[in-house]
C-alpha cells in the first residue's frame, strides 16, 4: 500500500483556505469562479491518483464537488456574468452517458451490471416512471415550448441513480475517502461561517456568490454532513472521533443559521432514525445538541455574528412555526405556503391521474394577486415551485407518477433497513446507515422547499439513492470473494 505524503495534507489544507481568502477581496467573479474550479480540478486528480476512481468518474465528481461546495457553485457564477448560461447538471449527465460507454465498450455490458445492482420489482418501476416522464418532455415541448425542458427534473436526473452505482462500487478505503474530501469539507466551513460571522466588502466577489446561492443549498449540505460524522463516529479512533465531533458542531450551526426552517425540520426526523439505527451513537448526539446549543447561546451573548441577537431571533422564529397567525416572517411564510398548497391541490384534483404533464405552472394567487399579472408587469419569471415534492410530482405527472415516485423511493430505502442486520462491513453498515438517514433528511426538506426541482439539491436524491444500492451490492460482492 502506498504511503500517504504528508506535503498532500498541507495542501489539502492550504489550497481551500488560500481560494476563500482570495475571495474576500475586490475580484472579477470569473476570476473567483476560476479559483473555485482550480480546487475542483486538483480534487478531482487527487481521486485519479489514488488510483480508487477512473476517468469515467469525473463529471459526476465535478459535479458533487461543484453542488457540495454551495449550490449553482464552480461556474454558473463567473459565465452568467459573461452572459452564457450553463446546464451543467444536464452536460454532465451527458458527459457521464459518453465517457462510461467509452470504458465499458459494450453498452450490454454497461446495462448489465447496473441491473445486477437493483432489487426485484425496481427495474419495471423505474423504466415506467422515465418513460412518462419522456413522454411528457416531448408532449410539454410541442404544447409549452422551451419551458417544459425545465421539468426534466423529476424524472431524467434518475440517470445519476445509475452512474453513482459504478462511483461509488469503486469507493476508497475509509482514511483515503475522508482525506480526498477534506477539501470541500473546508470550503463549505469556510464559506458558510464568513458568511454569517465575519464583514465582507459588497464589491467582493464572496458576497456575490452568497447572493447568488441558496441558503437551502448550505443546509442540504451541511445537514449531511452531520449526519455522515455521526454515523462514522462509533468505529473513529480517539483523535479522529475529536475532528469529526467539531465538524459535526460546526456543520449543525450552519444548518441552523442559515435560516432554512425546513433543514431544522429535516434535521429533527434525520436524527431521530439515526437514534435508531445506531442506539451507541444516542449520547453522541444528546451531547452534540448540548454543544451546540451553548454555542448559540454564547454567540447570542457576546454579539459575534454580523447580524445582533441570532439566537433571539432563531428562538422567535422556532415558536412562530407553531402559531402561523402571529404577523412574523415565519408566520408569513407557512400563510404563504399553506396558500400555494390549497392551489395546487385544488389544480390536481381536475387531473388527478395523469396530470397535468411538463411545461405547465400554476397560476397562483399570491397576497391577492395573480402571478400572471406580476409576470405582465416584469416582476416575476411567473414560475413558483410547489415547495412541496409529492404535490409537485402529483401535478406534474398525477397519481401514476406519485406512486411510481413513492415505489422507487420506498423500494430503496426498505431495502437498505432490511440490510443493514446483514452487512459483513462495518464501514458499509455505516456508509449504508448515513445514505438511509441523510435520504430522510432530503424528503424533510423537499417536503417544505423546492429541493426536488433545484437541479444543485435535487441530484442528491438520486445519488443517495444509488449509494444505497451500490454499498449492498459491494458488501454482498466482498462477502462472496471472501
Amino acid at each position: 500500500m502506498k504511503s500517504y505524503n504528508p506535503l498532500k495534507k498541507i495542501l489539502l489544507f492550504l489550497l481551500p483556505l488560500f481560494i476563500v481568502l482570495c475571495s474576500l477581496v475586490p475580484l472579477p467573479k470569473i476570476v473567483f469562479t476560476g479559483l473555485l474550479l482550480v480546487l475542483l480540478i486538483l480534487w478531482i486528480f487527487s481521486f485519479l491518483k489514488e488510483e480508487s476512481f477512473v476517468w469515467a468518474d469525473l463529471p459526476l465528481l465535478v459535479l458533487i464537488g461543484g453542488a457540495f461546495m454551495n449550490g449553482k457553485a464552480f461556474s454558473i457564477i463567473g459565465f452568467e456574468s459573461l452572459g452564457l448560461p450553463l446546464y451543467i447538471t444536464e452536460i454532465t449527465i451527458a458527459a457521464c452517458i459518453i465517457m462510461l460507454l467509452v470504458k465499458e465498450r459494450s453498452p450490454q455490458t454497461l446495462w448489465q451490471s447496473w441491473t445486477s445492482m437493483l432489487p426485484k420489482g425496481l427495474l419495471p418501476a423505474m423504466a415506467v416512471y422515465f418513460m412518462i416522464g419522456s413522454l411528457y418532455i416531448v408532449l410539454g415541448y410541442f404544447a409549452n415550448g422551451m419551458i417544459a425542458l425545465r421539468d426534466i427534473v423529476f424524472c431524467h436526473y434518475m440517470l445519476i441513480l445509475l452512474f453513482t452505482l459504478s462511483l461509488v462500487s469503486r469507493l476508497p478505503k475509509p482514511g483515503k475517502l475522508f482525506r480526498l474530501f477534506t477539501p470541500l469539507i473546508i470550503i463549505l466551513f469556510l464559506f458558510g461561517l464568513t458568511s454569517f460571522f465575519v464583514r465582507v466588502p459588497s464589491t467582493s466577489a464572496f458576497r456575490q456568490y452568497i447572493k447568488i446561492t441558496k441558503m437551502m443549498s448550505l443546509s442540504l449540505s451541511s445537514g449531511m454532513l452531520v449526519i455522515f460524522c455521526l454515523s462514522f463516529f462509533g468505529s473513529l479512533k480517539k483523535n479522529h472521533k475529536k475532528i469529526a465531533f467539531i465538524i459535526a458542531v460546526c456543520a449543525f450551526l450552519l444548518v441552523i443559521v442559515a435560516e432554512v426552517r425546513a433543514g431544522w425540520v429535516g434535521m429533527i426526523a434525520a436524527l431521530i432514525l439515526l437514534t435508531i439505527l445506531l442506539k451507541k451513537e444516542m449520547k453522541v448526539i444528546l451531547l452534540l445538541l448540548a454543544v451546540v446549543a451553548g454555542s448559540l447561546w454564547t454567540i447570542d451573548h457576546f454579539g459575534l455574528t454580523i447580524r445582533k441577537n441570532k439566537l433571539s431571533d432563531l428562538s422567535t422564529q422556532i415558536k412562530t412555526i407553531s402559531k402561523p397567525t402571529q404577523v412574523t416572517l415565519p408566520g408569513a411564510n407557512i400563510k404563504w405556503r399553506l396558500g400555494i398548497w390549497s392551489e395546487i391541490f385544488r389544480e390536481i384534483k381536475i387531473k388527478p391521474i395523469l396530470g397535468w404533464g411538463f411545461g405547465v405552472q400554476v397560476d397562483y394567487i399570491i397576497w391577492g394577486i395573480r402571478l400572471s399579472q406580476y409576470k405582465a408587469e416584469g416582476r416575476s419569471t411567473g414560475i413558483v415551485p410547489a415547495h412541496n415534492h409529492l404535490l409537485a410530482i402529483t401535478h406534474k405527472m398525477g397519481i401514476v407518477g406519485l406512486l411510481l415516485f413513492l415505489f422507487i423511493n420506498a423500494r430503496i430505502f426498505f431495502y437498505g433497513t432490511g440490510y443493514l442486520k446483514l452487512c459483513n462491513s462495518d464501514f458499509h453498515r455505516r456508509l449504508l446507515v448515513a445514505a438511509l438517514t441523510c435520504l430522510l433528511y432530503w424528503h424533510g426538506m423537499a417536503f417544505f422547499f423546492d429541493i426536488l426541482e433545484s437541479p444543485p439539491t435535487g441530484i442528491f436524491l438520486w445519488i443517495l439513492l444509488g449509494t444505497i444500492l451500490a454499498v449492498i451490492h459491494k458488501d454482498k460482492k466482498e462477502n462472496i470473494s471472501a
